[in-house]
């Protein structure tokens, strides 16, 4: 069996890393998920990733809080086909995940979204 895990190295944290990804990064938009992704040269193959929820959507933090936490919850389970694929191209892959409804949703929806969300990076890949 598989070890699903989202630790501190697979987490996009980089403040010029990230501003390299919105400057020259492609997005698609799977309501009520938007994907901002690139290649990055890199010694090792890897997918890092950072989530968001902003307050302008969200204005609780309480509530922003748990929508980060069922997207973190949803990636780690569903990460290991991506991972795969990216370590076979030998390059790194810098995803943000923006999450961008005013209602909260719940688990199992947004399970399915990101699903559908990480095929779709997937297939352009």
């Amino acid at each position: 069996m598989s070890k699903h895990t989202f630790g501190k190295s697979d987490r996009l944290k980089s403040k010029q890393q990230i501003e390299q990804l919105f400057f020259d990064g492609n997005s698609f938009t799977e309501f009520p998920l938007k994907l901002v992704w690139r290649w990055a040269e890199a010694n090792e193959s890897s997918v890092l990733i950072a989530l968001s929820v902003p307050k302008k959507k969200l204005s609780k933090a309480v509530h922003r809080n748990h929508m980060k936490r069922l997207l973190r919850e949803s990636y780690r389970q569903q990460n290991q086909a991506l991972k795969s694929m990216v370590s076979e191209k030998g390059k790194q892959l810098h995803i943000m995940l923006i999450f961008l409804d005013t209602q909260l949703w719940n688990f199992p929806d947004l399970d399915n979204k990101i699903s559908v969300t990480l095929e779709r990076l997937q297939k352009e890949l």
